[in-house]
């Protein structure tokens, strides 16, 4: 069965640094035919554009009627190309020959019978070429290759496996999400990842991330519930929003002394984390940072100020935190359902507390000598703070160690 891929070219691709013809539609150009191709001759370059060949192997020229093919295009109408009309399951084997440069967004998408890729050396830059091609097992990634674009193995769940080259320097979004990748290493020239990544990678095992990554992105390990092992960078200062959210069997996160920002539901449940020590450069815990984990033990850094809403909600397992003396803020619900977080141990001036800060059967204690507490007023606080239907309020006592004892009560409000 004859085989049709359809092609439009981008100016320039965002990120990859390399200039790619325009052609915003092939009626505009006169398309050469030659063969079961055709290619636009570009300044002397040929840009192949359409194939009418059938399977199972599919060798890329390296030159069109005497000119050289430096670009293989992506498709007509983004990913859903005229490929999708012809039979996708034909084309088995992909060899690129020395000389292309790039391969586009498409090219190959939805090729779900391709299985294995040969790549030459002088490719430099993959966009989104591999796209749902759900068989593909095998590629080459040669040792030129700087860029990965995105959705380049978006959904190839075939794919297990994979060498990344040392020259690779940016891995864009979605470049693997839903792919069958087990382990992964990546080399640390590549100081740029972007959001989700690796999402949704469910075989995902281990992985060692580059240790000149400055941004953890956004969702970068996101639902991938099988990862254990985590080797982190050693520069790293933001951990993104979700970075790895319901990494259901991640048990241990080692966070270099250069953190500084945690995001939203960055390591929101991951039930199999027990224990997190954060460095001194962290000043705020994000909302929703830790929810729903199983951490046993945090150390907070030293320098901790604030800690948002909901960011230890339902640690259920929670029972040893240290509060630095720097603490200035407790938001709403912040220990919520940390049923086994029973003394907390304050040790600075009397913070700000919003309501439903620590559960209902916690035990505050706190030094008489620092400031704000003599005249501290829970009731008052909790008049000042919105009206739940239940909220803390306090009873004062003393005990042996001349401290006070703040007993926890839910009461009607």
């Amino acid at each position: 069965m004859k085989l049709i891929i359809g092609l439009t070219l981008i100016a320039l691709l965002s990120g990859t640094g390399l200039s790619q013809p325009y052609v915003p539609s092939p009626s505009y150009f006169g398309l050469i035919r030659a063969g079961d191709w055709k290619y636009l001759n570009w300044n002397g370059e040929a840009v192949l554009t359409d194939y009418y060949g059938s399977g199972p192997d599919l060798i890329i020229p390296s030159s069109m009627n005497g000119i050289p093919v430096k670009w293989i295009g992506g498709g007509s109408y983004s990913l859903t190309s005229q490929v999708l009309h012809a039979d996708n399951w034909a084309i088995k084997n992909v060899f690129v020959p020395d000389g292309v440069v790039e391969i586009q967004q498409g090219a190959f998408s939805y090729f779900y019978g391709l299985t294995n890729v040969s790549l030459s050396s002088s490719v430099t830059n993959i966009t989104g070429a591999f796209y749902e091609c759900r068989n593909l097992k095998n590629i080459n990634l040669t040792t030129n290759l700087t860029f990965i674009g995105p959705s380049t193995f978006g959904g190839c769940s075939s794919l297990t496996n994979i060498t990344l080259p040392d020259k690779l320097k940016k891995i864009s979004w979605g470049a693997f999400q839903q792919s069958g990748l087990k382990n992964i290493s990546i080399p640390d020239s590549v100081t740029n990842i972007e959001s989700v990544a690796f999402k949704d990678c469910t075989n995902l095992v281990s992985i060692n991330l580059p240790q000149n990554l400055p941004v953890i992105p956004y969702g970068l390990l996101q639902n991938c519930s099988n990862l254990v092992s985590v080797t982190m960078p050693t520069n790293t200062h933001t951990i993104s929003d979700y970075a790895f959210y319901f990494c259901a069997k991640l048990n241990e996160i080692l966070f270099p002394d250069t953190t500084a920002t945690i995001g939203e539901f960055a390591f929101a449940y991951t039930p199999a984390l027990k224990a997190v020590s954060l460095p001194d450069g962290i000043n705020e815990i994000k909302r929703f940072s830790f929810a729903g984990s199983g951490i046993t033990n945090v150390q907070l850094g030293n320098n901790i100020l604030n800690i948002e809403s909901s960011a230890f909600f339902y640690c259920q397992s929670l029972n040893t935190i240290n509060i630095p003396t720097t603490i200035t803020n407790f938001n709403r619900d912040a220990f919520h359902g940390c049923i086994s977080l029973t003394n907390i141990f304050l040790t600075g001036d009397v913070p700000l507390f919003s309501i439903s800060v620590f559960p209902s059967n916690a035990t505050i204690f706190y030094q008489t000598n620092k400031s704000g507490w003599s005249t501290f007023n829970f009731e008052q606080r909790r008049q000042e703070a919105l009206r739940p239907s239940f909220s803390s309020h306090v009873l004062f006592t003393t005990n042996s160690s001349t401290k006070l004892k703040l007993k926890l009560r839910t009461v009607r409000g």
